[in-house]
């Protein structure tokens, strides 16, 4: 059975200043030069929903009522040995669409991006944090472009 997922792509924009060291005199220069640092704001389009996994009332043949009239759990198959175990259900999240906005630093060009932010439609749990890679600017370092993957 898959774990709870707490994390998921989500598709996003930034806009952002990127700072080049035109000197190289000092080594914090070559070092910005290096890094290349960036300053912007990120907005992505998100999913803050989750799976829920909990034991449920089971409506069908391998339930067993509890002790006192209580709720009913699906049983796991078991040895005599075993002791019953209830088997997990899971609640697949809603797909919609939500969106988050935040402060973004990159590095090396673009290419490395670093964010947190909050989700502007949620009233709960809103925080966010994301790390990204500009696949773009990373073939571009490599010189290639997107038409070249295309035969």
């Amino acid at each position: 059975m898959p774990l709870p997922a707490n994390f998921g792509p989500a598709a996003g924009a930034n806009l952002v200043w990127t700072y080049r060291e035109r000197n190289r005199r000092t080594v914090l220069q070559h070092l910005m030069r290096w890094t290349t640092p960036g300053l912007g704001i990120n907005v992505s389009f998100t999913n803050f929903s989750s799976q829920t996994v909990s034991p449920a009332a089971a409506t069908d043949a391998g339930t067993s009522s509890a002790p006192g009239g209580g709720s009913a759990v699906k049983r796991t198959a078991r040895s005599a040995d075993d002791d019953p175990k209830p088997e997990p259900v899971v609640t697949p999240a809603k797909a919609e669409v939500q969106v988050a906005a935040g402060p973004v630093l990159t590095l090396f060009d673009n290419r490395l991006l670093l964010s947190t932010g909050w989700n502007l439609n949620v009233e709960e749990r809103r925080r966010y944090f994301a790390i990204g890679f500009s696949f773009v600017n990373i073939a571009k370092r490599f010189g290639l472009s997107m038409g070249d993957a295309v035969p």
